[in-house]
């Protein structure tokens, strides 16, 4: 099964520590609620604007592990694909 919106909305992320890049967490948390709306059918975001979503980085606590960010978005992207294939 592929990724559901539910699974978007409870995702939970690594925040990184001092002198480590990461994510600013606001960016993150409204592109994913958007998505999650989407993957429930109620959004219209493409894989292409996941594929191509940029987020500012910052330096020290309060941002996500851009990695683990990075492997859910790759999920979704493939999940949306198969989506507007199927379309």
């Amino acid at each position: 099964m592929g990724v559901t919106g539910d699974e978007v909305r409870h995702a939970t992320f690594t925040t990184t520590g001092f002198g480590t890049r990461g994510y600013r967490e606001r960016e993150v948390v409204a592109f994913l609620s958007r998505v999650a709306d989407t993957l429930d059918g109620h959004g219209d975001v493409t894989a292409t604007e996941v594929r191509n979503v940029e987020f500012r980085s910052t330096l020290g606590r309060g941002g996500f592990a851009e990695d683990e960010v990075d492997a859910l978005l790759d999920r979704i992207e493939r999940e949306l694909r198969e989506r507007e294939d199927r379309a």
